[in-house]
């Protein structure tokens, strides 16, 4: 199955924006932020939204001292006044679009023009664009609507912002006729035009079905629906991957996937995941299980955890030392049961934005988490044959990493007035490639008393594997993360820096790994590499695609693990 997403597909330029402003705003307030009515018309959005503090609320008893959000969609003049009264402060998101066709009536109105606005009535923005009639309006949602327009001197023709064009089209040309003194202003957003386009260009083209993504109160997503039906493709209207039937693509060879204006990137991302899986599972039953089987290995971390064992070994045969396997296995358990731990505290949240990884966890958790706490503490048990030095040390970084996850613990540092503490909780929340340095190189080089060169140099070859392994899987969940406030590298930095960022570590590590490697591990040495460039291509991938299938390439990322695992078996 050929499966084509629209390039228009997610937020539009004013829900991206007021996406944006309020998480900043919400990351930076201690007290809950009221909006008027849905901030956007999607209930996975507004939940997830809410979980952080935005409070959406249907009247104005409680606003007095209150901050106030204006909905995207605009609201009326007298309830912005009755606002500006009563609210402490107030964030106004309402689309820039509709600013401008609310300036139109009001510019239109003062000239004692009659109003039409081509629209749904008991939308939003349509309400909210009425109260700027002055001087009289109209609402028409159809042609039938055209004989009940009030007779007037001169009339102002506007339209929804996400109206569909070919009704805007017909009800100007029958008005043009009838109705002298009519100025037509076309309204409707670039945005929504070339949605439209898109589907109508991929039902010409031939395509087999038409999946269109976004909330059932959504009135741009509703059109897109209307379009396909209307043109007697097979639709199919999904809020979530959930609705998603496996029957519904037997048989399907041409897939185009669109999506409304307020449809986050996650929800795209797990639709595509979704139908990636029923692609695979209606083709031959091998590559289902095969597929099966790859999820759980890198769900449960079992490459990465595997990968930590194989490269404390490494550290061991840099040193021209006994390997220690000690040490190599307290490597696999603290990556394993680390990655556990913070899964743990990551449910609340993928619940709501990876609902299929939080079923995956949900139904093992029994198993996992007390796993996890289990062979941690076999993990203390083994260290504490060693040094002072090297028990203080673990025992540091798993307490650290371990408290990292807690939400207490970031409520407290990301609430702290002290920009220090909060400067803290950024470092934080970055630390997952530092862990992996500790466990796997630092403690083994203090345990063999190693020489500081060999720290700096085996230190910055790990650091460098771990921060693209990391970075690449931030990099896939950027959005989720930006809304639910992480401080990932890529959200810290911007996705441009971090790229730059990568790709001077990773010529700097292959340097300083070449300069200071030993003559025998020079195989390992160009597999290192190989390693490396295959990390920098996935990021390069990755990032010229606005939306992806997660899975796969999470399943890419671990991959190299399984690259590298299988070379330092051949070569160590």
């Amino acid at each position: 199955m050929k499966i084509t997403l629209a390039k228009t597909a997610g937020f539009c330029m004013g829900v991206r924006n007021a996406i944006r402003r309020i998480i900043n705003e919400i990351n930076n307030r201690k007290d809950d932020i009221l909006v008027f009515g849905p901030l956007i018309h999607n209930p996975q959005t507004l939940e997830l939204l809410g979980s952080r503090g935005l409070r959406t609320i249907d009247n104005f008893d409680s606003i007095d001292g209150k901050t106030i959000t204006i909905r995207t969609h605009g609201i009326t003049q007298s309830m912005m006044k009755e606002i500006d009264k009563r609210a402490k402060s107030i964030i106004n998101l309402t689309c820039p679009r509709v600013e401008r066709v609310q300036k139109i009536i009001q510019k239109y109105s003062g000239e004692g023009c009659f109003t039409i606005i081509i629209g749904d009535e008991t939308h939003a923005e349509v309400i909210s664009l009425k109260s700027y009639a002055t001087s009289g309006v109209f609402v028409i949602s159809d042609e039938e609507d055209i004989d009940k327009i009030p007779l007037a001197d001169k009339y102002i023709m506007v339209s929804q912002t996400t109206f569909e064009i070919d009704v805007f089209k017909k009800i100007e040309s029958e008005l043009k006729g009838r109705l002298s003194g009519l100025t037509v202003i076309n309204t409707i957003c670039n945005a929504t035009y070339n949605r439209q386009g898109e589907v109508k260009d991929a039902i010409k083209k031939g395509v087999d079905a038409l999946v269109v993504v976004g909330g059932k109160n959504s009135a741009n997503t509703q059109r897109l629906v209307q379009i396909g039906k209307s043109s007697r493709v097979k639709t199919l209207p999904v809020e979530t991957e959930f609705d998603l039937n496996e029957k519904d693509f037997i048989n399907i060879n041409e897939l185009f996937i669109t999506a409304g204006a307020s449809t986050p990137g996650w929800i795209i991302n797990n639709i595509l995941e979704k139908l990636f899986r029923i692609s695979v599972d209606n083709g031959l039953f091998i590559f289902k299980y095969f597929l099966y089987l790859l999820e759980l290995l890198v769900r449960l971390n079992i490459f990465s955890a595997t990968c930590a064992f194989l490269l404390c070994l490494f550290v061991h045969d840099y040193l021209g030392v006994q390997r220690d396997y000690g040490l190599a296995f307290v490597s696999l358990i603290y990556i394993f049961s680390m990655s556990i731990v913070e899964k743990y505290y990551e449910l609340d949240s993928l619940r709501i934005v990876k609902p299929t990884k939080f079923e995956f966890y949900r139904g093992k958790r029994i198993i996992l988490y007390p796993l996890a706490v289990i062979i941690l503490h076999i993990a203390f048990i083994i260290i504490s044959q060693y040094d002072s030095n090297v028990i203080a040390i673990f025992v540091i970084v798993s307490l650290f990493s371990f408290i990292s996850f807690t939400k207490r613990v970031r409520l407290f540092f990301n609430n702290s007035r002290l920009r220090l503490v909060k400067n803290l909780n950024r470092f934080m929340n970055t630390i997952t490639p530092i862990g992996w340095v500790i466990v796997t190189t630092v403690i083994p080089l203090i345990a063999h008393k190693a020489e500081g060169i060999y720290i700096v140099v085996l230190s910055l070859f790990i650091y460098c594997f771990a921060y693209l392994r990391s970075t690449l899987l931030d990099i896939i969940d950027y959005q989720v993360d930006q809304i639910m406030g992480k401080n990932t590298f890529p959200i810290l930095l911007g996705l441009k820096k971090t790229k730059n960022i990568s790709l001077i570590i990773s010529f700097i590590s292959i340097i300083v790994f070449g300069c200071f490697s030993h003559l025998q591990l020079r195989p390992f040495f160009i597999i290192y590499i190989a390693v490396i460039f295959y990390f920098i291509i996935l990021l390069v991938k990755i990032m010229k695609h606005k939306y992806i299938i997660s899975l796969k390439y999470e399943i890419l990322i671990e991959l190299n693990l399984l690259f590298l695992i299988l070379f330092s078996i051949i070569f160590m």
